[in-house]
């Protein structure tokens, strides 16, 4: 049994459809689990919650024999390959986790100027204080504990978690994050 997070996302979906055609029975964990197609809704299970609740996630692993984490991605980071390599390898044992990094590092005002050029609106960053956006996920939906690692992770990428891993060929996406932003986001925000 394979259990996975982040089911409907943009990798999180190319890698359930990577794995849905094997032998391996697969669980997900979902908020949205009509966000998923009819077809995949056939063939998988099911855990509808939130993975930020306790008992959610322990009665997704239940009897499960590979955990598949999807953490918030890069922005760049749009091949699934990278995440999903070795998951079904059964000769496999342990922890271990696959960066997946886009092709360079940028800072949040790189970002925006990229944005900027690619939709052809002004888009410029503000960090605000923690708390306030801690509060606004709550406000929008999120659960306190969600919340709190979403902050958490912010916090972390200011401290320079994403310099943890190396940038190799074998974890480097090819799609910089202009092209990702002419391929999907304008499709997404100008459609």
């Amino acid at each position: 049994m394979i259990v996975r997070t982040a089911p409907t996302g943009l990798i999180g979906r190319q890698v359930l459809d990577s794995v849905i055609d094997g032998d391996e029975p697969i669980r997900v964990i979902s908020r949205g689990p009509s966000r998923l197609s009819p077809e995949t809704r056939e063939r998988i299970e099911v855990v509808q919650g939130s993975y930020g609740d306790r008992d959610v996630v322990e009665h997704a692993y239940d009897g499960a024999d590979t955990l598949f984490w999807l953490l918030p991605p890069d922005p760049h980071a749009t091949s699934a390959y990278e995440a999903f390599v070795g998951l079904l390898d059964h000769s496999w044992t342990g922890h271990d986790s696959v960066p997946v990094l886009g092709p360079e590092d940028q800072s949040f005002d790189d970002t925006a100027r990229i944005m900027s050029d690619a939709l052809g609106v002004p888009v410029r960053f503000q960090q605000i204080p923690g708390e306030n956006y801690r509060a606004t996920m709550i406000k929008n939906g999120m659960s306190d504990a969600m919340a709190q690692g979403m902050l958490d992770l912010a916090i972390a990428k200011d401290h320079g978690i994403n310099k943890a891993a190396n940038r190799t060929p074998e974890s480097t996406t090819p799609t910089n994050f202009h092209q990702w932003c002419e391929d999907v986001l304008n499709s997404a925000v100008l459609a």
